[in-house]
């Protein structure tokens, strides 16, 4: 092909300088002939050079095809590569009007965007929303139209055994105090099928999601999720035989591991458990404390601090394997030794004997 287009550009020089030196010979008849108009039937020629270049299928054309404003240009099944050594930016595109900047689609098995970052500094998709006002459009909008589609999969690969990885797959910096750093939203769908943020992890020891509130003076979670209608703001569900809960929290410092709170006017508790399988043995709610604090613990202001129902008891004391009741104890404690008494303490060292 360089053959060709050495060849025919050598033709072209040929016709330019026959039409100068026509030029030269018409001025005085016809008046100047500019250099424009000699070099319209040049353009023209390399046009159709162009043009003919652009409809080969080769690698190397594709490497050196033209680039075509307005129109739709097929590489075909090759590939369109930009490089450059800047350290700034290599490619910047622009729209001043109401349209997309990008618009990426995809009709096969592949992804519509894949951004890959090669260095341990820099990101694969970097995007930053800096215009002000009510539009409250987001730095990245991601849509999936086709049922089933993800509309963002983000993953890190593994890297080696031994090496330390701090890195996020996703991070969302937001400065603004009105907005969100994410808002993901699923219109429709079945049951169980959609959701809005779908984190998956196959790493031993990694978390699926992580909410972090790095703010020492904050009051407000690391992650606030409410619902509109009748299910629970968060779910969380076990499938593993190692007996962990569906839902876990921990307090390092103050502060309780889980706090439920009911703001309704009506008789819906801050904390409700139940064990649903009617043939299980399972307790709906459980507690324990390492320490000298109280496994279960209920407070009411104005209410009982505890009201128990069941079928074969309303309450169940187990026996302790000590002889009789402690030397001291608080007063209203009641203790069951191993014999299966029943004591009440009036005072700090005064018991009773109930049964």
């Amino acid at each position: 092909m360089h053959e060709d287009t050495a060849r025919q550009l050598n033709e072209l020089r040929a016709r330019v300088a026959a039409l100068e030196a026509e030029n030269r010979s018409l001025q005085r008849d016809r008046g100047p002939l500019t250099r424009r108009r000699a070099l319209t039937g040049a353009i023209a020629g390399a046009g159709a050079l162009v043009a003919a270049g652009a409809v080969r299928t080769a690698p190397a054309d594709a490497q050196t095809g033209g680039m075509f404003y307005g129109a739709v240009n097929d590489a075909g099944g090759d590939t369109t590569e930009l490089k450059s050594s800047n350290q700034f930016t290599t490619l910047i595109l622009s729209n001043s009007d109401n349209g997309d900047v990008i618009e990426a689609r995809t009709t096969g098995g592949g992804s519509a965007l894949f951004a890959v970052t090669q260095t341990a500094s820099n990101s694969a998709i970097r995007a930053v929303a800096t215009a002000s006002g009510s539009g409250n459009l987001p730095a990245i909008d991601v849509g999936a139209e086709n049922v089933g589609s993800s509309a963002l999969n983000a993953y890190i690969q593994p890297y080696p055994a031994g090496s330390v990885n701090g890195m996020p797959v996703i991070s969302v910096q937001h400065y603004d105090a009105t907005g969100f750093g994410i808002d993901a939203t699923v219109r429709d769908g079945a049951l169980g099928s959609h959701a809005a943020i779908k984190a998956t992890t196959y790493g031993p020891l990694a978390a699926a999601m992580l909410a972090e509130q790095r703010n020492t003076t904050s009051t407000q979670p690391a992650l606030n999720a409410f619902t509109l209608g009748t299910g629970a703001g968060i779910w969380g569900s076990t499938e593993g035989a190692s007996g962990e809960a569906g839902v876990k929290g921990t307090a390092e410092n103050a502060g309780a591991g889980v706090l439920g709170q009911s703001d309704s006017y009506g008789t819906d508790p801050g904390v409700s458990g139940e064990a649903v399988n009617a043939s299980g043995s399972g307790d709906g709610v459980r507690g324990t404390a390492d320490g000298t604090g109280a496994g279960v613990r209920g407070i009411s202001s104005k209410g009982r601090g505890g009201i128990f129902k069941g079928k074969k008891a309303q309450l169940q004391l187990v026996p302790s394997s000590a002889q009789t009741h402690p030397p001291k104890g608080r007063p209203g404690d009641l203790f069951v030794d191993k014999s299966a008494t029943l004591w009440f303490c009036k005072t700090a060292s005064t018991w009773v004997q109930l049964a």
